[in-house]
């Protein structure tokens, strides 16, 4: 089961699609032989039972991608804010009505009709999971509209709306992924008090350097504002300046796990 999350469409409402949750516990069950737990995949025979690294004192358990959910993080739309156009914008933006979109509203809230209709396809999901019996779990409230500084840039925020992006479970343990977008580099407060609970409670949890983001970690002559180069260019707006993913690149099956690289349009 891929699930889903809120998929950005700036001048439309923010579609739902597979990054708005993520699982930190899928249902398991006990092997007898050895005491392990053992996930039990619905893809193919290969993934028919991996055994995970002991789980059974963590409250984060989850290998993959299709096992029956019993506990997820579910965004927020609170405080959401259209992020400025900035170079990483402009390198991963199809389309010129969503780049027109940006260039109108960065740095301002979205529209109240998008937000509505986003809040309510949001709300909705979240009644279902807890109908099935799943545990549902969300970030705090941030305002992303207060702009914030650092040595290298300055901007506004996004919002709180994809976990998927940041979070990557990995058995016990819970990856926070250095995010590629500046917009995007506080979005980890959002989510703290939820770590910290489950890092409390057994649970591993690993932060990788956050990248500088400075100007030396993108490509500035990706494009100029005419879209019409997009399609043709086999780059990438991010350069090997640094480290920097997004939780979403990676793929869980088991003990497999497939990764892709993103920032490209």
């Amino acid at each position: 089961m891929f699930g889903v999350t809120l998929l950005r469409k700036f001048p439309g409402i923010l579609a739902v699609n597979r990054t708005a949750w993520i699982s930190v516990r899928n249902q398991r069950d006990i092997n007898a032989g050895d005491g392990s737990f053992v996930i039990h995949s619905q893809i193919s025979n290969n993934f028919s039972s991996v055994p995970s690294a002991g789980c059974s004192s963590s409250p984060v358990c989850s290998h993959n991608e299709w096992d029956p959910l019993q506990e997820v993080i579910v965004g927020r739309l609170d405080g959401a804010t259209v992020p400025q156009l900035l170079t990483e914008l402009k390198g991963t933006t199809r389309k010129q009505e969503d780049y027109d979109f940006l260039q109108r509203h960065g740095g301002q809230s979205f529209p109240k009709e998008h937000l509505e209709k986003a809040e309510k396809e949001v709300e909705e999901f979240c009644r279902v999971l807890k109908s099935e019996g799943v545990i549902v779990r969300r970030p705090d409230v941030v305002d992303f509209s207060l702009e914030y500084r650092t040595p290298d840039f300055k901007t506004t925020g996004f919002h709180a709306a994809m976990p998927r992006d940041l979070l990557l479970v990995i058995g016990e343990e819970i990856i926070e992924s250095p995010m590629a977008w500046r917009c995007r580099f506080f979005e980890y407060r959002a989510y703290r008090t939820l770590l910290k609970e489950y890092f409390k409670a057994g649970a591993k949890w690993t932060t990788p350097p956050k990248p500088l983001m400075c100007d030396e970690l993108y490509d500035e002559g990706y494009l100029e504002n005419d879209l019409r180069n997009h399609s043709p260019l086999d780059q990438f707006v991010t350069t090997e300046f640094e480290p920097c993913f997004d939780a979403a690149d990676f793929m869980r099956a088991g003990k497999d796990i497939f990764v892709q690289r993103s920032q490209k349009e």
